[in-house]
């Protein structure tokens, strides 16, 4: 392949192409879920399924990125304030854009929150 050709959007494609081929759709592979809690229970397994949209998901886990940052900070005997913490973490999601593409969080949670999440889990 020659190196010219190689756009950022040509690469973001073809992990996409290849996330799919590999772990295909997301929304087909939820419709197996009860057959696959059927099964699993059938083996003897004792268990809980709970689902969340990617939005929930991208929402802990930079709940998570937050409380580190502000762990490191208090050790620091320093504190962040609310625009503080918007800031680092638009700052943060901007840096790891890329790692946050690869694992299907990469699009932007509404700063409203107006449905865009909710603390209940789906349970199966």
């Amino acid at each position: 392949m020659i190196p010219k050709f190689l756009t950022n959007a040509l690469i973001q494609n073809v992990r996409t192409t290849v996330r799919t081929e590999i772990f295909g759709n997301p929304a087909q592979n939820l419709t197996y879920l009860p057959k696959l809690e059927e099964v699993l229970r059938d083996a003897g397994h004792h268990f809980e399924i709970y689902t969340k949209t990617s939005d929930q998901v991208k929402k802990c886990f930079l709940e998570v990125v937050l409380q580190e940052k502000m762990q490191s900070l208090k050790k620091l005997n320093r504190t962040m304030s609310k625009q503080d913490k918007l800031t680092y973490l638009e700052k943060w999601e901007a840096l790891n854009l890329e790692m946050l593409q690869e694992v299907g969080l990469g699009t932007s949670i509404r700063e409203d929150n107006s449905g865009a999440t909710t603390n209940q889990d789906e349970k199966w």
